[in-house]
């Protein structure tokens, strides 16, 4: 599993921005964009990982989900930005739906 793979989720994110709705909530649209990409890190695993059923079931963590998705890259310092990222929509993510009011939107 090699950088190309990185293409490849770019290129399916891409193709799914068209769900996103024109509108001005960012709620909706952090939301959206996490739920997105949960299914495309799981969407890798379930591709990489010879069981993932042993590890991926309905109660695994976006988190843990990245951990090993990371594990499974070669060198994952080549798209260390890609991760950074998915992990701060992570924490906005968190912030919006465990916290009434949110300072990192």
């Amino acid at each position: 599993m090699g950088s190309h793979w990185v293409a490849g989720f770019i290129k399916n994110i891409n193709s799914h921005l068209a769900q996103f709705p024109d509108t001005p909530d960012h709620v909706l649209l952090v939301l959206k964009a996490h739920l997105l990409i949960e299914q495309g890190l799981e969407r890798l695993l379930r591709s990489k990982l010879p069981n993932p059923e042993l590890v991926l079931d309905d109660h695994t963590k976006f988190v843990h989900k990245l951990r090993m998705l990371k594990a499974l890259i070669p060198n994952p310092l080549y798209i260390t930005n890609v991760w950074e990222l998915v992990q701060e929509l992570n924490v906005i993510r968190n912030d919006l739906a465990h916290e009434l009011t949110s300072e990192n939107i």
